[in-house]
């Protein structure tokens, strides 16, 4: 694909989960590459923007030659905050079906 449409796949990719991410009351707290990690109030809108996910990329066909396949993963229970990020357990939960789809 080269860099330049790759990085351009990347950046649309993310300003996708961006904007479904406030649609879905959640916030972005970090961009993790190909990705975002976000906070939600409620867990229901956590799995309602992982539907979104979903649903958008099977219709937008950003690129049908490299179709993006959504890592998802979301845990309930509390975080601790510093600064602008997120750390503790809940996190860390959340993040394991992500790394475990990338195997």
């Amino acid at each position: 694909m080269g860099d330049t449409s790759a990085f351009k796949l990347v950046d649309q990719l993310v300003s996708t989960l961006h904007r479904l991410v406030e649609l879905h009351n959640g916030t972005v707290v970090k961009h993790t590459g190909d990705g975002v990690m976000a906070i939600f109030q409620q867990p229901d809108d956590a799995a309602r923007v992982s539907m979104a996910i979903h649903e958008k990329l099977r219709d937008s066909h950003i690129d049908v030659e490299h179709p993006l396949l959504p890592r998802i993963g979301f845990q309930h229970g509390t975080v601790i905050q510093s600064q602008s990020d997120v750390f503790g357990d809940t996190v860390n939960c959340a993040a394991r079906p992500c790394e475990m789809a990338l195997a």
